[in-house]
């Protein structure tokens, strides 16, 4: 899912951070600065040519990365600096939906380092590598050594359709499948290592089959109710769902591909009296 992260300043966090310090002779220092706002071009340009993981670490004083570091454990992230914790809620609030971009299913209630602040500091409180994502997401990130993420403010999936879904009926039980596309093309490798390290194809059937059963009685009921015609009945109904969770969530979130697939497979459905 993409994400609009807010339009700001490089220097606008960083303004509002110094605001509450004590000592901020670190941030009045310009070299130092003019290094800082370099990499931040540098992180842009990396970026937008999907290259970000080759983008090599440069801080290697503990000191200046104990301080870049401290600008957003002790400034940024703290609820008690309120000017620059605005930024912090207004990054974290910028979720579709409020939706964690990477699972698509929780809150998003937490800010992750896209490049982890551990390696790279000098990203710590740049807006362009503070993403919105669910608490789980982020702990399952954190522990990563290898796998890579799309990148929610840079890697459209929502032009591509990448996320499918296959059905299997077993004694009229419907068995869901969801899966990634195997064309190769763009991000889609990266997509697809992060949609099975985070364990989304179980995920995702999981709540298939929640949602499912809601759809099975409102269908059932319909079918009673209607003497004839009801396949298109069924099918109109289907394509309306498909475009209201298109246009609300994105052509690759688990429920636009989850009644795709319903559609895909109705005349299965129909035959084996799942409605």
């Amino acid at each position: 899912m993409i994400v609009n992260c807010p339009e700001l300043e490089y220097e606008e966090i960083i303004k509002a951070i110094k605001s509450h310090m004590r000592d901020s002779s670190m941030l009045q220092n310009i070299e130092f600065m003019h290094k800082i706002y370099w990499r931040y071009f540098i992180y842009e340009y990396y970026a937008r040519s999907h290259q970000l993981y080759n983008l090599p670490s440069i801080i290697r004083n503990d000191n200046e990365r104990h301080f870049l570091i401290g600008l957003y454990k002790n400034h940024l992230s703290k609820k008690n600096k309120k000017v620059p914790y605005t930024y912090y809620e207004r990054l974290m609030h910028s979720a579709k939906n409020n939706l964690c971009p990477l699972c698509e299913l929780d809150t998003a209630c937490e800010l992750d380092h896209y490049l982890p602040k551990s390696v790279y500091p000098e990203f710590s409180v740049f807006h362009k590598n503070l993403i919105p994502i669910c608490h789980v997401c982020n702990n399952i990130k954190n522990a990563n050594t290898s796998a890579t993420f799309i990148h929610s403010y840079y890697d459209n999936t929502d032009g591509v359709e990448i996320l499918k879904a296959r059905i299997t009926i077993v004694e009229q039980k419907v068995i869901w499948d969801f899966y990634v596309d195997e064309q190769d093309y763009g991000f889609l490798n990266t997509y697809k290592e992060m949609f099975y390290f985070l364990n989304l194809a179980e995920k995702y059937n999981m709540r298939a089959t929640d949602m499912f059963t809601g759809i099975q009685c409102s269908m059932r009921v319909i079918m009673q109710t209607m003497n004839e015609d009801c396949k298109n009945i069924l099918e109109s109904i289907i394509i309306q769902q498909i475009e209201t969770y298109r246009e609300a969530f994105g052509l690759n979130h688990w429920r636009t591909v989850m009644h795709k697939a319903i559609l895909n497979y109705l005349d299965d459905l129909l035959a084996a009296k799942c409605f």
